[in-house]
């Protein structure tokens, strides 16, 4: 990840790795929190000790084996080959393995799945409700088209369409609206 060379940035990285790094830092002695005087301890308030109990805000993502000098260390590839053979190791010197017995998850029939839910019935062709959705379609899949031939945002196509069109809203719009909306799309179309 890229991060930016700014003085807060950095700053603020510096106070997450302290806090991190107290964070993971634990106490040897439990005589650190009050010191060694023993009035102190028998002042402060006889609490549970909270700060044990606390959980970490910090969680390891990834770790990297170092060796005595803080170098990474070598690792062994895992398609390497390991060394020399087992000779006792079951299969591998001379007996044959058995074979793996059958676990009960392979044995269990697939669930079914579900039923898809039925669409919901169309209206008659000659509805208006229909005509209107179907309008509103053919207007938005060619808004997508013009949007991806120009470069222009949705907004803006959307809004000189309407603006031709006197549609002061699609959901307000009438029938007549929507073709004259569509009609102008499709000369806009024409013309790239």
């Amino acid at each position: 990840m890229f991060i930016p060379d700014d003085a807060r940035v950095r700053a603020s990285a510096f106070t997450i790795a302290e806090q991190r790094r107290h964070s993971l830092r634990k106490k040897d002695n439990p005589d650190e929190t009050w010191g060694h005087d023993a009035a102190a301890k028998e002042a402060a308030p006889k609490e549970p000790d909270l700060l044990d109990d606390q959980l970490s805000l910090f969680a390891a993502l990834s770790a990297v084996p170092l060796d005595d000098q803080g170098r990474p260390l070598d690792e062994q590839r895992v398609f390497e080959d390991a060394g020399e053979e087992i000779p006792d190791l079951v299969g591998f010197g001379g007996e044959p393995a058995t074979a793996p017995l059958e676990t009960a998850w392979e044995s269990i029939a697939p669930l079914p799945l579900p039923e898809p839910e039925p669409a919901p019935a169309p209206l008659p062709a000659g509805s208006p409700l229909a005509r209107r959705r179907d309008l509103r379609e053919k207007n938005s899949a060619i808004v997508r088209e013009l949007v991806h031939l120009t470069g222009r945002r949705h907004a803006d196509v959307n809004g000189d369409l309407n603006r031709k069109s006197g549609v002061k809203r699609i959901s307000e719009a009438s029938i007549r609206q929507l073709e004259k909306r569509l009609e102008a799309a499709q000369a806009w179309l024409r013309k790239l």
